[in-house]
């Protein structure tokens, strides 16, 4: 329930970012390293402003070792500032992140 309660935070949040700027820049980010341990991630960058936006992005990850398999499942959701910008949400930036992260573990 925690869960999905999260997911309906962040797809609120990410579809208010879409619709609050008409030109938005959207990044989107995949992490193939990943692959090599398992892991598959995926992200999206909303621009909300000249100075704002806001990422969000999801994984799964999955390991099995002798008797045991393991899963997660990282959702996670960061604010960016820019400081100065020259075309929007560019160069350098300070954020801040929240994680939901969890286990499954099997023996």
């Amino acid at each position: 329930m925690k869960s999905f309660k999260l997911l309906t935070v962040l797809t609120v949040l990410c579809f208010g970012a879409f619709l609050t700027k008409s030109n938005a820049q959207v990044d989107l980010t995949v992490n193939p390293v990943g692959l090599l341990w398992g892991s598959v991630n995926a992200g999206a960058d909303f621009g909300l402003t000249e100075n704002i936006s806001i990422e969000a992005s999801i994984g799964y990850f999955s390991r099995k070792s002798g008797s045991y398999k393991y899963t997660a499942f990282p959702l996670t959701a960061t604010g960016k500032y820019y400081f100065s910008p020259d075309k929007g949400c560019d160069k350098f930036y300070a954020d801040i992140f929240l994680k939901y992260f969890t286990w499954n573990f099997r023996y």
